[in-house]
């Protein structure tokens, strides 16, 4: 046999093992899917089950604080109406993370307001310095998996709020008559990184020797356009979406807009208190006051006074 031969042998049989293995895997995916679907739990509870995929709600950052003020807006409205539940991947106690909450962003909730379920592999999703992104979708299926046949329970809302978004096909399979949505910090993977890879530009995303290598820009740029053509697929399980800016709901919208429609975009820009910047502050008498505003990235900052607090919505426009 020629060594033409003994390469197509190989490559016939690699094509084959490859397509063994998918298989096996949308079989499992199946049998899981049906295995939750079988264990959910009807709820008699006649108030609305709202779960939030949030593993590190006791961060303190940004998207903690949209995360708590969605709760406290949510019970203050609808008290009598809502149950609220949280997937945590944290190990603090209730107690600790709520009265951080309060201290961190002056949001008090009541720890009967709220349930908690611990995920307990959180690490899964947790960057690795190598193959990030793949690595980062593996490992958001995987907690997501946990959290369905850890907690097989009813839900009437589903919202990520974390921005994992490789889940969300998942939860609407396994949980179909959930309304399935999600708050965008930022997109997982855009079309500007793909960009980037494709005119051999050395950045954040993409090393110098990546850069100067044809081969390897070539592969990465293929890696990226799987990456994202899957992330654009997953914008057909959502029901609505949130996004923190203009520039970050222009880039969702231009991925997820032609499966959703623009009726179901919202753009919910993230909140800041200002009350305690604006106490006591006049300008000098008889003199004369200049403020100045630099052009940075964060800008245009509009403050909203409502019952509870001032707002800034902070608008993400990068001016280059």
């Amino acid at each position: 046999m020629s060594a033409f031969s003994h390469l197509l042998s190989l490559i016939r049989f690699g094509l084959t093992s490859i397509g063994l293995v998918a298989g096996l895997i949308l079989v499992g995916l199946a049998a899981f899917i049906i295995a939750v679907r079988l264990r959910v739990r009807t709820s008699r509870d006649k108030r609305r089950t709202i779960v939030f995929f949030h593993p590190f709600c006791n961060a303190a950052g940004g998207g903690e604080k949209v995360l708590w003020l969605m709760v406290a807006s949510l019970l203050k409205k609808y008290r009598e109406k809502v149950r609220i539940i949280i997937w945590s991947g944290e190990s603090a106690s209730v107690d600790e993370i709520l009265t951080k909450t309060q201290t961190r962003f002056n949001v008090k909730i009541a720890p009967e307001d709220v349930t908690f379920r611990q995920l307990h592999y959180r690490r899964a999703i947790v960057p690795m310095p190598f193959l990030t992104m793949i690595l980062q979708v593996l490992g958001m299926i995987f907690l997501t998996a946990e959290g369905l046949w850890r907690y097989p329970e009813h839900a009437d809302y589903f919202i990520d709020t974390t921005g994992l978004g490789f889940t969300y096909a998942l939860v609407k399979l396994c949980l179909p008559r959930a309304l399935v949505g999600c708050y965008v910090h930022y997109p997982f993977i855009s079309t500007d990184m793909v960009s980037k890879v494709r005119t051999g530009r050395d950045d954040y995303n993409n090393s110098q020797r990546i850069a100067r290598s044809p081969l390897l820009s070539r592969l990465k740029q293929n890696y990226y356009l799987l990456l994202l053509q899957t992330y654009i697929q997953m914008g057909r399980f959502l029901d609505f979406v949130m996004t923190n800016s203009s520039w970050t709901h222009a880039h969702i919208a231009s991925l997820w807009g032609n499966r959703l429609g623009t009726k179901r975009f919202t753009k919910l820009f993230p909140p800041c208190t200002v009350s305690v910047h604006s106490q006591n502050f006049s300008a000098p008498k008889k003199e004369k006051l200049l403020i100045s505003f630099a052009p940075v990235s964060y800008t245009h900052l509009r403050a909203h006074e409502t019952p509870e607090h001032l707002v800034c919505r902070l608008l993400l426009e990068k001016k280059k």
